[in-house]
């Protein structure tokens, strides 16, 4: 007899739901100084990092009025934990709870699709987690806009204004200014350090267009 092609998805499915969770929550091994260490998984590291990121430019401004806690993290967490009650609304406990649950549930055969969308959702929380704890580093270009002249460009934080070099780029994405927001491509990063008349930053290859 022939298995339904639906039936016989399901338990694919299920795998990378469950993937999906342990990605999430299971601990990390990380190498500290050649010994492999177990780190907290990816939401427990997000929920740890809330109250400990004081701005996102460090110590530098400690001593200013900065918000208590991490921003970011803090919406993140909101958006998967209310997201995770709502897959599973008459489980009471912690998100990483119902999560463990979610992963054991018994799923129908007609169910696939939706286990598989619901593995794909967490699967882009383990990205989002992973990009906002460890952030491509952006380097900044001490010269004035080649489109608008802005040198500099003022960001509120903390409630007070602070001063930032107009031009910044991520090396694998390209480069702005965030005053005007003219931008060049990563295969601009010549033609534009030549059109400003230095080398390229540190760390930056290039390829003239």
């Amino acid at each position: 007899m022939t298995v339904p092609a639906v039936e016989k998805s399901l338990p694919d499915a299920i795998d990378q739901l469950y993937s999906a969770v342990a990605d999430l929550l299971d601990p990390q091994k990380e190498l500290l100084e050649g010994r492999v260490m177990a780190a907290p998984g990816l939401y427990d590291r997000l929920v740890g990092e809330i109250p400990a990121k004081r701005g996102e430019f460090g110590s530098r401004f400690s001593g200013r009025s900065m918000p208590p806690i991490w921003c970011d993290a803090e919406d993140l967490r909101v958006q998967i934990d209310g997201r995770v009650r709502e897959l599973l609304p008459r489980f009471q406990g912690t998100t990483s709870a119902r999560l463990r649950a979610l992963a054991s549930m018994k799923f129908r055969p007609q169910d696939a699709r939706r286990v598989r969308d619901m593995a794909a959702e967490i699967g882009s929380w383990c990205a989002s987690i992973s990009a906002l704890l460890e952030p491509e580093r952006v380097k900044t270009i001490s010269a004035a806009c080649p489109v608008c002249g802005a040198r500099w460009f003022y960001r509120q934080i903390g409630g007070e204004q602070i001063r930032q070099p107009a031009l910044q780029l991520v090396v694998s994405q390209g480069a702005e200014c965030q005053k005007c927001h003219a931008q060049w491509k990563p295969s601009e990063y010549l033609w534009l350090c030549r059109l400003l008349g230095f080398d390229l930053p540190a760390g930056v290859n290039a390829v003239a267009p």
